[in-house]
C-alpha cells in the first residue's frame, strides 16, 4: 500500500492481483474516505472518477458539509459536476447552464 500525503487530499493505492489497483481518496483531518474507480479505463474516465470522488469527500467532510463544490457560477449554491464533454474532462453545469470548465483548470473561477 502506498499513501501519497498533499496538503489538501491523501491518496492511497495499493495493488491487487493482475494489473487491478486501488485506491481511495483521504481529506487530512477528516473521518473515512471514498473510494476511485476506473483505474484500468481510458484517461479521461480516471480524471473523471477522480473529480467525482474529491466532490464526494468534500461535500461530504464536516470542513464543508453542504456546501457546492465546485460552485456553479451561474447557479449560486449549485455544484458543477464532471461529465465529459467530447474527449475532455468537465466540470459541467447540469442545470440549463453552458459552464464547462476543464478539471484541473478551475483557477479560482468558482468557489
Amino acid at each position: 500500500m502506498e499513501r501519497t500525503n498533499h496538503e489538501l487530499l491523501d491518496l492511497v493505492t495499493r495493488r491487487g492481483g493482475g494489473s487491478s489497483t486501488d485506491a481511495w481518496l483521504y481529506l487530512p483531518g477528516e473521518p473515512g474516505s471514498t473510494g476511485v474507480d476506473d483505474l484500468g479505463g481510458l484517461f479521461v474516465d480516471l480524471v473523471i472518477s477522480v473529480a467525482e470522488a474529491t466532490q464526494e469527500l468534500v461535500m461530504e467532510s464536516r470542513r464543508f458539509f453542504g456546501a457546492a463544490f465546485p460552485e456553479c457560477p451561474e447557479h449560486p449554491n449549485t455544484p458543477l459536476w464532471p461529465k465529459i464533454r467530447g474527449a475532455d474532462a468537465v466540470w459541467a453545469c447540469i442545470d440549463g447552464g453552458s459552464t464547462a470548465i476543464p478539471i484541473g483548470k478551475l483557477d479560482g473561477r468558482v468557489k
